[in-house]
C-alpha cells in the first residue's frame, strides 16, 4: 500500500468513529430528554374545571425541582401567595378555593428548606 492510500483509509476511519460516537452520543441525549420529560419548574395544567387556563388561571400544576435537596417556593395565586417546600422532583400543585383561588405560578425563591 502507498502512503496516500494509508493516510486515506485512517482519515475515513477517524470519520467514521467520531460520527458514529457523535450520533451515539446525541442519540442518548435526546431519548433521555424526551423519556423524562422533565422541564424543572413551574408547568401549568388546564382542565376543563375551574382554572382552564384562561388570563393565567389554573387549576393545578407541577412543579419539578430539579435539585438534589428541597428547596422554597413562592406559589402565587389568584388572591393570594403562599412560600412551601418541595422535595426533590415532581409536587402536584392545587388551586386553592377558600384560601387564594386558581394557581398563576410557582418560583424558586433561591432558598433551601
Amino acid at each position: 500500500m502507498r502512503r496516500n492510500d494509508v493516510r486515506r483509509r485512517a482519515g475515513a476511519l477517524i470519520l467514521a468513529m467520531t460520527l458514529g460516537l457523535g450520533g451515539i452520543l446525541l442519540g442518548s441525549v435526546s431519548s433521555a430528554t424526551a423519556a423524562d420529560n422533565l422541564i424543572c419548574g413551574f408547568t401549568p395544567k388546564t382542565t376543563s374545571a375551574l382554572g382552564s387556563g384562561q388570563n393565567g388561571n389554573y387549576e393545578k400544576g407541577i412543579y419539578n425541582n430539579c435539585k438534589s435537596k428541597p428547596v422554597k417556593i413562592k406559589v402565587t395565586y389568584r388572591y393570594n401567595t403562599q412560600t412551601i417546600c418541595v422535595s426533590p422532583g415532581q409536587t402536584t400543585l392545587y388551586a386553592q378555593p377558600t384560601n387564594g383561588g386558581a394557581i398563576r405560578d410557582a418560583k424558586w425563591t433561591g432558598a433551601y428548606c
